[in-house]
């Protein structure tokens, strides 16, 4: 039975959708693409948490999202920054199995030094190893929530498909983005400042900025850099880090920190609203059905077509 309550919500979202397809008609527009949110309905749960309904130009779209806590990041809704950080989690590897674990064949003999010489056992190495191999595959997850997290500042700010990390034409901005300080080797960094250098000379009121999302420190200063044998250095040449750049995009001074002390939050609260997102790690449990000893599996898993190994003992 539709509750009073849900019927009402109901009529004043399809009222909204007939004037908004009405609208386009009298236009002669084509109305939006379903992905564009038309609607949003908002109600405060007992507990606090926000309940966030958005509708598209069809009426049959309609979809809720539970916002836990309010983050007031002041650049960015609760709900967007929800839902952006969601769909990097999603985009994470959470699974490792046996199979995937080895295939490059696991040294049994570091994870028995790493064991012993750091206090830990055999499942803690193991499980060690399991997070180190899907950390290789998360850096890019990471790279992808600092760039489109841009796509949320508007006033001319654009991730493009091709050219630049971001760019803003009406402010004449163009921005690459570095991960450390240090990764970049010389022959990137000269690429990086002879694209920079031709943007300039294309057009005289641009600015371009290297961003570097870890840095030693605050900056907002010309690059200086080593090319063709010369130092180089231009006042429209810019090296930058996070805080100074989110304050440029965002035009909030503290934008950056800001981020930085709600992400645990945002992050706790998406993978707790979303089971199905937790990391399912079956190799103990698989090494396990090979042997009871963990550390004879690891040994004979490596090495069991060795001479004696099929005696092995530990």
């Amino acid at each position: 039975m539709v509750s009073l309550e849900n019927l009402s919500v109901r009529i004043y979202e399809n009222f909204y959708v007939s004037l908004h397809l009405y609208m386009c008609a009298r236009a002669d527009k084509r109305p939006p693409d379903v992905s564009k949110n038309l609607f949003q309905y908002i109600k405060e749960l007992p507990d606090g948490r926000k309940r966030i309904g958005r509708l598209s130009a069809h009426p049959e779209v309609f979809r809720f999202t539970t916002v836990k806590h309010k983050y007031n990041l002041g650049f960015i809704s609760d709900e967007d920054i929800y839902e952006h950080v969601k769909k990097t989690v999603e985009a994470y590897r959470r699974e490792i199995t046996l199979g995937q674990f080895n295939e490059n064949i696991i040294d049994p003999i570091k994870l028995t030094f790493d064991a012993k010489v750091y206090g830990k056992t055999i499942q803690q190495a193991v499980e060690d190893e399991c997070f180190r191999q899907i950390d290789k595959s998360t850096t890019n997850r990471v790279g992808y929530f600092n760039q489109n997290l841009l796509n949320y500042a508007g006033n001319g700010w654009v991730v493009p498909a091709i050219g630049f990390y971001l760019d803003n034409d009406e402010l004449h901005i163009y921005v690459e983005m570095n991960n450390k300080h240090n990764t970049m080797n010389s022959a990137s960094s000269q690429k990086t400042y002879m694209k920079m250098q031709g943007k300039i000379l294309d057009d005289d009121e641009a600015t371009c900025y290297l961003v570097e999302v870890i840095s030693k420190r605050s900056r907002d200063e010309a690059w200086k850099i080593s090319l063709d044998g010369r130092s180089r250095e231009h006042k429209k040449i810019r090296r930058m880090s996070m805080d100074k750049f989110y304050a440029l995009v965002f035009g909030i001074e503290d934008a950056f920190f800001r981020l930085c002390r709600a992400l645990p939050q945002i992050i706790g609260d998406v993978v707790k609203d979303n089971p199905g997102l937790a990391l399912e790690n079956t190799v103990y449990d698989d090494f396990t059905k090979e042997h009871a000893d963990i550390l004879t599996s690891l040994y004979l898993l490596a090495f069991k077509s060795h001479e004696g190994f099929d005696k092995f003992q530990n």
